[in-house]
């Protein structure tokens, strides 16, 4: 998926926090349930007695039937997104780059990178109660040059990744100022 030279060596692979693909997730599967819900409460006759003579309408079994096929196959369609989002997109941070894949559907796929030594200015943000206490939250990286602002969202631990992130530089930023010896 991308190429490392023979000199570089991946630090981190970093994806987003696993609660972030539970929220999106929850979401979903309550979805997957809700005709079986539906179903359910029109079928029970605490409903039944609340309508009273009030008909409602009845359906051909086959029509019910495919249409609640193409639900769940709608569901399963976008719980199969989520996770195929989550699995794919990552940053690969290297001893000279980071590297981010965005995942953009299921054909297409944005890598970008650049190098440790164009940082110039590395910001997180925790938003929130739940996220300070399950630690996770985002990463700004400014560059220099044209390439701009890399946000990394919802990584776990952003702190952390951060300070990887600064040893890395510290690392490259001794490698350029250290004198060279000549043969």
């Amino acid at each position: 998926m991308i190429d490392i030279a023979q000199d570089e060596k991946v630090i981190v692979v970093v994806r987003r926090h696993w609660f972030v693909l539970l929220m999106e997730s929850v979401g979903v599967i309550f979805l997957f349930f809700l005709p079986f819900i539906l179903w359910a409460v029109f079928k029970s006759e605490l409903i039944k007695g609340q309508l009273g003579t009030v008909q409602l309408p009845t359906f051909d079994p086959k029509i019910v039937f495919f249409l609640a096929s193409l639900w769940l196959l709608m569901i399963w369609f976008r719980l199969f997104n989520i996770w195929t989002n989550y699995y794919l997109d990552k940053w690969v941070i290297t001893n000279k780059r980071i590297v981010t894949i965005d995942q953009v559907g299921f054909f297409n796929r944005d890598v970008s990178n650049f190098r440790i030594d164009k940082i110039q200015d590395i910001e997180t943000k925790v938003f929130g109660l739940l996220e300070t206490f399950i630690d996770y939250g985002d990463i700004t990286i400014q560059t220099a040059g044209e390439m701009g602002d890399f946000t990394m969202r919802d990584v776990p631990a952003p702190a952390n990744l951060k300070e990887i992130i600064t040893h890395q530089q510290d690392a490259v930023a001794k490698e350029f100022t250290s004198p060279r010896l000549s043969p």
